[in-house]
């Protein structure tokens, strides 16, 4: 039978101190923080600046290769790193006009402008504005080209396309231009296109296929 004392006081503690203020536990907290995960590691950018300062003290005078042999390394550095940003922008660039804006007005090769129309009509039918829009503005550039207005340029956007036919249409220069992005804003930004829109689009195809173009404009065209 146990006396009166506490059971507790009777059992011994083997694990580490738990006074952050001794001696051991200092060390240890020590030895913790000096490990690699605790200190941040130099970028790419950084490593490289280190590398290219010193390479730029050893030209300076210090020991190492010689001197112009040096100077050559770092002229190429130099050029390659201007090279790799004008390629990095020129993709950002293209990046950026690729989201807000045109690609090839056509995805199929060999349609009619009567098949556009058809395909457009149908859609207005079907409550489908966006796809009746995109389908009226290739209407209106196939209809150009099967009319030796436009000549047959695989890839050619929509904006110029409005850019070409509107000497040819210049009552209608502006309309195309309107058109254009409306084609690009559904197509190619992913909006989407009212039934009204819808309509106008199929009224300039209707417009255009009427009106006589301008032939000293054409004359420019094929030229």
């Amino acid at each position: 039978m146990l006396g009166d004392e506490p059971v507790l006081r009777t059992l011994p503690w083997d694990g580490a101190p738990l006074d952050p203020t001794s001696p051991q536990a200092q060390e240890w907290l020590a030895q913790e923080l000096a490990k690699s995960k605790y200190h941040a590691q130099p970028s790419l950018i950084e490593r490289f600046l280190a590398w290219l300062m010193d390479l730029l003290g050893q030209v300076g005078g210090g020991p190492g290769l010689p001197r112009w042999v040096l100077l050559v390394v770092l002229l190429a550095v130099l050029a390659l790193v201007v090279l790799v940003a004008r390629v990095i922008m020129r993709r950002d660039r293209g990046g950026r006009s690729g989201r807000s804006g045109s690609g090839a007005t056509f995805d199929e090769v060999g349609v009619s402008a009567e098949e556009y129309r058809r395909r457009a009509a149908a859609a207005l039918a079907r409550g489908e504005a966006s796809v009746a829009l995109v389908e009226a503005y290739r209407a209106v550039v196939a209809g150009a080209v099967e009319r030796v207005i436009l000549d047959d340029a695989p890839g050619r956007t929509a904006r110029e396309a409005a850019a070409e036919l509107g000497p040819a249409f210049p009552e209608q220069a502006r309309a195309l231009v309107d058109a254009a992005a409306a084609f690009d804003a559904v197509r190619y930004g992913h909006g989407r296109a009212s039934l009204d829109a819808a309509h106008q689009m199929l009224a300039l195809d209707t417009t255009l296929t009427r009106q006589r173009p301008v032939t000293a404009a054409l004359a420019g065209i094929s030229g």
